[in-house]
């Protein structure tokens, strides 16, 4: 992670200094597909040095792809893939190119299944110390569900801070002076999880960035009938809706939602409290920043995204 913090910081630097706009969006994808790659099976995949990656290509195409098979019915995404039209337009390469990626991970990792200390290379030597046998397709699908579930949610989490902190320099302030104050006190300035946790206003500005924009914004489920009402399955305010269907669930609505919030605040002892919140500003930042740093991240950001969210 502090590797490619670095080569992140090298990248905006060179950008200030030459007076070039950067896509963060983009930037954020690469750090997170680096480090996640490293993290998850202990391959570098080296987008950050050069964003022509053709695996970063193959993966942003692939995920279009199943995108557009999601949404579309059947019958329309089958044509598309059978004649190679729009989000199927050489999808079978970059299919290929993921699933050739993939499997030699995984056979680098079974040829030293001990000298990883991966996630994926833990995971295989559990299965060798228990005897459980894994396909070689059970692996890919770990090594590419890593890369899924680490890459976007993430990114997507990192760029929209930046963006809230972007437009409220006073945040940015408080910020700096919460990392001066830390930096001070750390070991030849580095930073360790340990002294992360301490950043308790940082914590409340990415977790209210995260109920502005949540990284997941919608969630679809299929429903049945089961004959259970939709107040059993965990869905109110469905009655009407015919089965099967298929709900859509925005949080981002309901993170905005002016009234009935339930939201878990922390106050200064650190002990999480449920309370209800007339205002979706008001609340929700964090389990565990003190109620003082929540209330001044929330009212620094609340003014001026509070418009657009709505």
């Amino acid at each position: 992670v502090q590797k490619n913090s670095c080569k992140v910081q090298s990248h905006l630097a060179g950008a200030a200094k030459s007076q070039t706009l950067v896509d963060i969006f983009q930037l954020m994808n690469r750090f997170t597909l680096d480090t996640i790659g490293e993290i998850g099976f202990g391959a570098d995949i080296g987008s950050l040095d050069d964003p022509s990656s053709p695996f970063l290509a193959s993966f942003d195409h692939a995920q279009k792809a199943v995108f557009y098979r999601f949404v579309l019915p059947d019958p329309v995404w089958w044509f598309l893939r059978f004649f190679g039209f729009a989000s199927e337009h050489k999808s079978a390469l970059h299919f290929r190119l993921l699933d050739e990626y993939s499997r030699k991970v995984v056979r680098d990792l079974a040829a030293a299944p001990t000298a990883s200390s991966s996630f994926v290379g833990l995971f295989m030597q559990d299965a060798m110390a228990t005897e459980e046998e894994m396909s070689e397709d059970f692996l890919r699908d770990l090594v590419l569900n890593f890369l899924i579930a680490g890459r976007d949610t993430t990114a997507q989490a990192l760029s929209w801070t930046v963006f809230l902190i972007a437009g409220h320099p006073e945040v940015e302030k408080r910020i700096v002076e919460e990392l001066d104050a830390l930096d001070s006190e750390s070991d030849e300035g580095k930073l360790s999880y340990q002294t992360v946790l301490q950043l308790s206003y940082l914590q409340a500005v990415v977790s209210e960035a995260l109920r502005l924009y949540p990284s997941v914004p919608s969630d679809s489920k299929v429903a049945v009938d089961l004959g259970v009402p939709w107040e059993e399955a965990g869905v109110p305010g469905a009655e009407g809706l015919p089965r099967p269907s298929l709900p859509i669930l925005y949080a981002g609505a309901g993170h905005s939602a002016p009234r009935g919030l339930a939201t878990n605040i922390a106050d200064d002892r650190n002990e999480p409290r449920a309370t209800m919140q007339g205002e979706a500003t008001q609340g929700n930042l964090s389990k565990t920043a003190p109620d003082s740093a929540l209330r001044d991240a929330d009212r620094s950001l609340k003014c001026g995204v509070r418009g657009a969210v709505r």
